[in-house]
């Protein structure tokens, strides 16, 4: 667990984004409007914020399948900076943000349940995997996800 001032805002900043990406999937759900991240997928988004104070950290080269409370789809950003940019999009309640982010393949969706390795972490008190996409179809992308997203 991180215990510097730093660490707890981006924890906090973490589960934000979390219960945030819920809403999203809430709205997205009630209006109909998902489309084009993967045919026949009817959510996108992250489920609650973990209870645990933070994720089990898992070794680089560890080999899993990705999940965020029970949705259908986890959302990865191509980088860590897009990543960031996300949840940013996500606390301000920009959906205009989250939309242009997803045209320009600076944040995709994988089906749960799709296996990633770990390729490395975020920078300095960045709760973040750099992941490989193993199976699917953005095998072989790399991309970067919350750790709570690999469980």
């Amino acid at each position: 667990m991180v215990t510097n001032n730093t660490g707890k805002v981006v924890n906090q900043r973490w589960g934000c984004f979390i219960g945030g990406l819920v809403l999203i999937l809430a709205y997205l759900l009630v209006s109909n409007e998902v489309s084009g991240v993967n045919a026949g997928v009817r959510a996108m988004g992250t489920g609650a914020p973990s209870t645990a104070s933070s994720p089990s950290v898992k070794e680089i080269g560890y080999v899993g399948n990705l999940a965020l409370g029970g949705v259908n789809v986890v959302l990865v950003g191509s980088s860590e900076d897009n990543l960031n940019a996300l949840v940013d999009a996500q606390m301000a309640k920009d959906k205009e943000g989250f939309d242009i982010m997803l045209e320009k393949g600076h944040v995709f969706g994988v089906t749960t349940g799709t296996k990633a390795r770990i390729l490395g972490y975020g920078s300095l008190f960045s709760p973040v995997y750099h992941i490989r996409i193993l199976t699917g179809t953005h095998s072989s992308e790399e991309g970067w996800i919350p750790m709570e997203a690999l469980p």
